[in-house]
């Protein structure tokens, strides 16, 4: 694909995204046939939200059937563009942690590892 191509591809990811709720976007995220491009448009729009307000939407998305539902709801957790207390930054990280122990597909590992690297650089002083 080329650059423009994409970026097109992008603001219109973004476009949809921009004012549905949290569910909405949960919806798009959880969704198989969405896109990787609209599945983290979607993400990047629900990391905008106050973390109390989505945080059991983003557990029921770690919950999810399928491996990219999971590694975006990752990608929110370690990307919130909102401020988390100490108490919230600590349970991203031991979810993050214990899903490194985990079984879990490469990809979702893979984006828990970055995930808790950004967790732990959240203004309140991290997790260690």
């Amino acid at each position: 694909m080329d650059r423009q191509r994409q970026q097109d591809e992008e603001h219109q990811a973004y476009l949809l995204c921009r004012g549905q709720n949290a569910a909405q976007l949960a919806g798009l995220i959880a969704d198989p046939a969405t896109g990787l491009t609209l599945r983290y448009a979607a993400a990047r729009a629900l990391q905008h939200l106050p973390y109390a307000q989505i945080e059991d939407t983003v557990y029921r998305l770690l919950d999810g059937q399928y491996a990219k539902t999971r590694a975006a709801a990752v990608f929110v957790t370690g990307q919130m563009q909102t401020a988390l207390t100490p108490a919230q930054t600590g349970k991203i990280g031991g979810t993050l942690a214990a899903i490194l122990q985990s079984g879990e597909k490469t990809t979702v590992k893979a984006e828990s590892l970055i995930a808790l690297g950004r967790v732990d650089n959240q203004p309140c002083g991290g997790i260690f």
